[in-house]
């Protein structure tokens, strides 16, 4: 089961989306809260993906 987000990481999650910051970054902050609970790549290797998939090289998310 993930484990459930302090209101820390919540408020710094929705300032960082707010604020415009890169995707890498905000990746990364949700990987940090459930990456492991939740079996989530690493942002670099979702990224890899989602480019990959948006070119048309991959196969869809999964």
């Amino acid at each position: 089961m993930p484990r459930s987000a302090t209101h820390e990481e919540i408020e710094k999650l929705y300032r960082a989306v707010a604020d415009g910051e890169p995707r890498f970054e905000i990746l990364q902050m949700m990987h940090d809260i459930w990456g492991p609970s939740c079996n989530l790549r690493p942002p670099r290797d979702e990224i890899r993906l989602a480019d990959r998939c948006r070119a048309g090289g991959g196969m869809a998310h999964g």
